[in-house]
C-alpha cells in the first residue's frame, strides 16, 4: 500500500495477523462489540543462563510454591500489635472540644458577639451530655 504524507511516499506493508473473534463481550450505540484474538501466540524466548564469576543467578527468580513464607510472622514478633484502649482516646477528645469550645468562648466575649454566645452555651450543654 502506498501512503504520502506531506509529500513523502512510502510504501506500508501491514502484517498478515490471523485473528479469531471469540465472544460477544457487549452491545453500544447499536453496535456488537465482539473481542478478537490472534491465532498464535509468539512464545517467549527462554532466559539465557547468567552467571557472573563462575556464580549462577536469575534476574527474576522462581519461588517455591510448597516452601511457606515466613517473614510476615517474624514481623509481627518483632512488633506487636498494640490497640489503644477507647476509653482514654474519647477522653482526651472530650477535653479537646471543651478546651476549643472554651477557647471560642472566650473570643466571642470580646468581641461581643451575644448570638455567637448564646450558641456556644447550647453548644456547651451538648457537650455536657
Amino acid at each position: 500500500m502506498q501512503r504520502c504524507y506531506r509529500g513523502v511516499h512510502h510504501h506500508s506493508n501491514p502484517l498478515s495477523l490471523e485473528v479469531q473473534d471469540q465472544e460477544l463481550i457487549g452491545h453500544y450505540r447499536g453496535l456488537d462489540y465482539v473481542r478478537s484474538t490472534p491465532h498464535h501466540i509468539p512464545v517467549a524466548k527462554t532466559k539465557p543462563a547468567l552467571c557472573y564469576r563462575r556464580v549462577s543467578y536469575n534476574i527474576c527468580p522462581e519461588f517455591d510454591s510448597a516452601v511457606p513464607i515466613q517473614a510476615s510472622a517474624g514481623i509481627m514478633a518483632c512488633h506487636p500489635f498494640d490497640p489503644i484502649p477507647a476509653q482514654p482516646m474519647q477522653a482526651n477528645h472530650l477535653a479537646n472540644l471543651r478546651r476549643n469550645l472554651e477557647r471560642r468562648i472566650q473570643a466571642a466575649q470580646i468581641r461581643g458577639d451575644q448570638s455567637l454566645m448564646s450558641l456556644l452555651q447550647q453548644e456547651s450543654m451538648q457537650l455536657a451530655l
